[in-house]
């Protein structure tokens, strides 16, 4: 009886060892996939991106309304990176690497936004934008994307302000993502807010 009770550990314990070991197996190979794969397809996908200008027209937005910039190609782009994945991962682990990649995705975005110009049209041609991008990776997830578009979409609202003073209305949301450093520097895109209204903003 005893020896039994006893077996019956060793076997209980052995199973958690190898469920832990094969755990940390995969989050190794996923971490490898982050930084050597990822990041290195993210950034041709966003290429057509990055060269974007954003200091447009009130006839811009109908021009590129008819013609995508890089919406598409994007897509396409990602469809192709994630085929050979979908046929040979779990759904569960499917799923995790679509966040990781997305997560990149939205990191890098964030990133290119900071070194570009706006005017009040191309604020708006981003948003569009963004929202057709958002669309499209909420359909290749299972899981709940809201905490990951968030800092991104409060990127938008603030690029899409009519006045500086209206940072005001969204500043102290318990959902507020970004710094009053971060907030600042997103106004100061948009070449019509006026450099010394946004140095002069209370944001505490």
């Amino acid at each position: 009886m005893l020896f039994s009770i006893t077996f019956k550990m060793c076997i209980t314990e052995l199973k958690v060892s190898i469920s832990d070991q094969l755990q940390a197996l995969l989050d190794s190979a996923f971490e490898h996939l982050s930084t050597s794969v990822i990041q290195s397809e993210v950034k041709t996908l966003l290429n057509v991106f990055k060269s974007l200008k954003y200091n447009l027209l009130e006839e811009d937005l109908d021009l590129f309304a008819a013609n995508d910039r890089w919406i598409e190609s994007c897509i396409v782009h990602t469809e192709d990176f994630l085929k050979p994945f979908r046929s040979v991962l779990s759904t569960e682990n499917n799923d995790r690497f679509v966040l990781i990649l997305i997560n990149e995705i939205l990191h890098q975005l964030d990133q290119f936004i900071e070194r570009k110009s706006f005017s009040t049209f191309g604020a708006i041609q981003l948003e569009k934008e963004y929202k057709n991008l958002f669309a499209y990776l909420t359909s290749i997830s299972y899981s709940s994307l809201r905490d990951y578009f968030t800092r991104s979409l409060q990127i938008c609202r603030l690029l899409n302000l009519d006045r500086v003073e209206e940072v005001h209305y969204y500043w102290n949301s318990s959902s507020w993502r970004l710094t009053a450093h971060e907030v600042r520097s997103i106004l100061s895109l948009r070449r019509d807010f006026a450099v010394n209204e946004i140095r002069s903003l209370k944001l505490q």
